[in-house]
């Protein structure tokens, strides 16, 4: 004796399912991620220029020369406000005075000259008279991606956050979208 049903198919009836676009939150979600990811790479920090003598004082620091030209006052005021520190254990004084005597020097070429543009100094390594060295692109690379300052943060460090952010919002919108799709299954 055969069991009923035994060796025919029984058909499943098929549900109907209709692709409806995402719902509104996913969409806000969406567009305040895509919002925060613009302005988190467009967006530069708008910072104050730093008063001259900062500068003088910067250029120094970089590798105990000056190698900029700058306005007289610029180097008078970056000798009043260097730490006494600085002043008796390195070279920063005199540094600053002969910035200084350049400056009068270049003054005194543009008035005999009656050029508008100031010359700008040559630096020299060592006693022999060679140029400095021109530093290889891997590492001009490194100084421009690198910060400049303590207080500044690394290119970097803000490019692996910033993925990292990203990730965490794929991650849930995931989420949320697995847990819509579940409320809806359950709904009918």
């Amino acid at each position: 004796m055969s069991r009923r049903g035994e060796g025919s198919l029984v058909p499943i009836p098929t549900r109907a399912r209709a692709i409806a676009p995402p719902a509104l939150p996913v969409r806000i979600f969406g567009l305040a991620l895509l919002l925060a990811l613009a302005l988190l790479i467009g967006a530069k920090p708008v910072a104050a220029k730093p008063p001259c003598w900062e500068t003088v004082v910067q250029d120094w620091y970089e590798d105990s020369t000056i190698d900029g030209t700058y306005a007289r006052h610029c180097y008078t005021d970056a000798l009043k406000n260097i730490g006494e520190d600085v002043r008796v254990y390195g070279s920063f004084e005199e540094d600053i005075k002969a910035a200084l005597q350049r400056a009068g020097r270049n003054d005194r070429l543009l008035q005999s000259s009656g050029s508008t543009e100031p010359a700008r100094p040559t630096r020299k390594v060592g006693d022999t008279g060679e140029a400095e060295p021109r530093p290889e692109y891997f590492q001009q690379a490194f100084d421009k991606l690198g910060p400049r300052e303590a207080d500044s943060m690394p290119v970097p460090l803000m490019i692996l956050s910033g993925l990292a952010l990203l990730l965490i919002a794929a991650g849930a919108a995931g989420l949320v979208t697995r847990r819509l799709r579940a409320r809806r299954a359950q709904a009918p």
